[in-house]
């Protein structure tokens, strides 16, 4: 698929009704640049007053979704109100409502078995770091020597592989362990955009290619970064651009009235 650079289309479309879409974000290296590790990440406070006026102008249609846990979500984003869906789409806050996919026995039990698995090989990895959020699991290996990503794939789909209730998918620099009932980002498109409204979706990894598949025809799909092949539409070349973007946006519906 060909994608256009988005900001084109920014300025003849996005700012002619903006109360008409709805904004769906990813967070790391989406929004936020990404960092060491999950923990060291900076959120420019700016930002966070620019979702704010941004949700104020279009009605509450704001929302992050995320593979993060929501908890950690809330720590980061003091915006009570604005919509947070965390673990690619199985805890959620929207419109001040909180929900959870409950999780079944066994994925219990063998999420419980795979973070002993997952715990032992950081250990034997120097750099690596396991994320448990959990409902899923997150292995790190951005700081990890690269001539040692090979065996650790390898040893982590060893250490996954056995179990019956769970899937490995890969991401940037990093592994998601997450049950097969899992729900994706893409189911939580599905349910935040009515097809009465415009969903612009913005992502940077391959959780985020669920969110493009599920978007309707008439979403605006943004890729942020180099990844490629993409299902994306549109590209933005970094999260500095999509800030520069959202900074934007909010001046124009400042200057609209809020």
């Amino acid at each position: 698929m060909s994608v256009k650079p988005l900001r084109p289309l920014l300025l003849d479309r996005l700012l002619v009704d903006l109360r008409r879409t709805f904004w769906i974000f990813d967070w790391d290296g989406t929004l936020i640049d990404l960092a060491p590790t999950p923990d060291s990440i900076q959120v420019p406070p700016e930002t966070i007053d620019h979702l704010e006026i941004l949700r104020r102008h279009c009605a509450g249609r704001v929302a992050i979704v995320s593979g993060r846990a929501l908890k950690d979500l809330e720590s980061r984003i003091p915006l009570p109100q604005l919509s947070l869906v965390g673990n690619h789409g199985a805890q959620w806050r929207v419109n001040g409502q909180y929900g959870v996919k409950k999780l079944g026995q066994a994925e219990a039990d063998e999420l419980k078995e795979a973070t002993a698995i997952l715990s032992r090989l950081s250990q034997k990895y120097p750099g690596s770091e396991l994320e448990n959020k959990e409902w899923t699991l997150s292995f790190h290996v951005r700081n990890v020597d690269p001539k040692k990503h090979q065996s650790v794939r390898e040893a982590v789909y060893h250490g996954i592989r056995q179990f019956l209730h769970l899937q490995i998918r890969p991401a940037k620099s990093c592994w998601e362990i997450r049950p097969l009932s899992a729900p994706s980002k893409g189911d939580a498109v599905k349910h935040l955009a009515g097809d009465a409204l415009t969903p612009v979706i913005f992502g940077d990894d391959a959780t985020d290619e669920d969110m493009f598949l599920t978007a309707p025809a008439h979403a605006i799909t943004v890729i942020v970064g180099p990844r490629r092949p993409t299902q994306a539409r549109f590209s933005l070349s970094s999260p500095k651009a999509l800030r520069d973007i959202l900074r934007e946006l909010a001046g124009h519906a400042s200057q609209l009235g809020e």
